[in-house]
């Protein structure tokens, strides 16, 4: 009876904490303080699901980094994966105060370069005036940098510290390269109207703001572009690099992979960005000779590729759609003029501020400028700039976003930034070549992806395009999969060598 009468009390309990929570959340819905309201349901059903996203963390934050979904109604409209990051990390420095086993990362020059370079953020923010969060009603803003940063690197520690198994890794591999398809949605619901703007709560409204900003430039020229298209595009051929290599997609006996990326690719120069090809194309080179292609008859097979589809470039360029036009500019093809003046206008102004730039950096060679940000004078280079007072780079330079990727490490965090962000850098593409050579020969294909993504990205940083804050975030999970990855087969050969010394090795013992 006493058993009986417990049951039945702790299930009362259940229903009432059910009915409460219930009237709760039908209360804020009800409030006319819409963005409090949402953030107080959503704290409600961020302790509802607790235990879910402690199991499942892992695996949503890889599969978060490129996805479009954000939780806009908490303060900083923070990216999916910013808050995956810090829950996770926190459930680490759980771990680790309940179990003295349990270490931080994982041991190795990646992570000591990454305490370095958040050593030097933090140094550099607290001595030039704190964070400034506007989020939280600092007068200075820019912090959000900052906790992109921070982020990032806690983020890396939350990979390492679990192993994927076997069975999850093309899981795994898949969802970080194919949620970039997600990007998607967020052009899907601007071009749908503003019926369908709530779902901004819950979906990233950069890319439509930025597709209505480039619609606004372009408005009568014809000339479409979107940042949507080549982000999914990309994804997907990124992807299938991965599932098949190189020589998968040269295999023109299963032509599938070879049909499925050019497509990808028309589908990305619909975009109109020229970056989206120069990637693509640098990712398949590198690709090509880090499998050893070039010494294979797949070389004569790129060769006549080459020639052919330079060919009827030179020939039909003129009569593609002007945004494939425009991604092409970059040739030496006859684009449409208009097209041509369009892509050299983007780049004139980066030439200036860089110019600027360039006389500043003795001024911050040894502490750097951080990310603070006065509101008034950068609310005051917009009007300058839309007015054409001035030079029309002048809202970049106040607001730190350089399109210069050792401009965004030396001005703001100095040559101590360069040096730890130049180490993990370094130790990135030695432990991923490392994973290469010696780790599970099923995944070497996803290993070669995420080596050569890196590197690829390096290029792009040093000497086309990059922001720090921004960039270290995709360079930093490409690591962390990496070594997620291939922590099984890291244990399996630890455990054969503590056998051939004759130490016993436990199942289950960490790294």
């Amino acid at each position: 009876m006493l058993e009986r009468s417990t049951t039945l009390s702790r299930t009362q309990l259940l229903y009432g904490l059910c009915l409460a929570l219930a009237a709760l959340i039908g209360f804020f819905l009800a409030d006319p303080m819409r963005y409090s309201s949402m953030a107080v349901i959503g704290l409600v059903v961020g302790v509802l699901m607790w235990p879910w996203i402690v199991k499942w963390h892992h695996l949503l934050l890889v599969a978060s980094l490129n996805s479009v979904f954000v939780l806009s109604f908490l303060p900083g409209n923070l990216p999916i994966w910013a808050l995956l990051a810090a829950g996770g990390f926190f459930i680490v420095l759980l771990n680790r105060c309940v179990d003295r086993e349990v270490t931080l990362f994982h041991p190795g020059s990646v992570g000591w370069s990454l305490v370095a370079l958040a050593g030097v953020v933090l140094a550099t923010a607290m001595i030039r005036g704190g964070f400034g969060l506007k989020a939280f009603g600092s007068e200075a803003h820019g912090g959000k940098k900052y906790v992109f940063i921070l982020l990032a690197i806690a983020a890396y520690f939350v990979l390492v510290m679990r192993p994927v198994p076997r069975r999850r890794a093309p899981l795994y591999a898949g969802l970080f390269f194919l949620m970039g398809v997600t990007q998607l949605l967020s052009h899907g619901l601007y071009l749908a109207g503003d019926k369908f703007f709530w779902a901004y709560n819950f979906i990233s409204s950069e890319p439509a703001m930025g597709q209505a900003a480039l619609d606004w430039q372009v408005a009568g020229d014809g000339l479409f572009k979107s940042t949507a298209f080549a982000d999914a595009a990309s994804g997907i051929c990124v992807w299938i690099l991965a599932v098949r290599g190189m020589r998968g997609v040269l295999d023109l006996r299963r032509p599938w992979p070879f049909i499925a990326s050019l497509a990808c690719l028309a589908v990305g120069m619909l975009g109109g960005f020229r970056s989206f090809l120069l990637a693509t194309l640098l990712t398949y080179v590198v690709m090509f000779f880090v499998e050893g292609l070039h010494r294979t008859r797949y070389l004569v097979v790129v060769v006549v590729l080459l020639v052919v589809g330079g060919g009827l470039a030179t020939v039909f360029v003129d009569r593609l759609p002007t945004s494939i036009q425009r991604s092409l500019s970059f040739l030496p093809l006859k684009v449409d003029p208009s097209v041509r003046q369009d892509a050299e206008a983007s780049l004139e102004w980066r030439y200036q501020m860089w110019d600027l730039l360039r006389r500043e950096i003795p001024q911050y060679l040894v502490l750097g400028k951080g990310y603070a940000i006065d509101p008034g004078a950068l609310q005051l280079s917009y009007f300058n700039s839309y007015f054409g007072h001035g030079i029309q780079a002048e809202w970049a330079i106040l607001s730190g976003e350089y399109h210069n990727g050792p401009l965004s490490v030396l001005i703001p965090f100095g040559i101590w930034g360069v040096l730890a962000f130049g180490w993990f850098l370094v130790a990135g593409v030695l432990r991923l070549r490392r994973h290469c050579r010696h780790g599970d020969r099923d995944l070497l294909s996803v290993n070669r992806a995420l080596l050569v993504i890196f590197i690829v990205h390096i290029l792009f940083f040093l000497f086309l395009f990059g922001s720090l804050y921004s960039g270290l975030v995709k360079l930093v999970f490409l690591v962390g999969l990496a070594e997620c990855l291939n922590a099984p087969v890291a244990t399996a050969a630890a455990a054969a060598a503590e056998v051939e010394d004759g130490v016993p090795f436990e199942e289950g013992e960490r790294l």
